[in-house]
């Protein structure tokens, strides 16, 4: 549900900044964008301990399975998701509130 609450927030903020152009990065930007970072990044570290479940039904514990299956399926999505865009925008100076 913790994670769910995250997600939600970001699937309405992210169209929001889109659609009514606020697609400047101040720092709280950042700070916003890092914090929702750090969550999925755990979220992609608890992915790899998490136990899967089989064909017929029993739960599979070995980790290399996990990361395989993991790294074969959302791994790269979830990565790609976790770049720090509005951060890179901040820090090369055009997303400042001076423009």
């Amino acid at each position: 549900m913790f994670l769910f609450g995250h997600i939600a927030f970001v699937a309405l903020m992210v169209p929001y900044h889109v659609s009514f152009n606020n697609t400047s990065s101040d720092l709280t930007m950042v700070l916003t964008d890092f914090y929702f970072d750090i969550i999925f990044g755990i979220d992609m570290v608890v992915t790899f301990f998490t136990p899967i479940y089989t064909i017929n039904g029993s739960k599979i514990y070995n980790r290399k399975v996990i990361a395989k299956r993991y790294l074969k399926s959302g791994f790269f999505f979830d990565l790609y998701g976790m770049i720090p865009l509005s951060y890179l925008k901040y820090t090369s100076g055009e997303g400042s509130m001076d423009e």
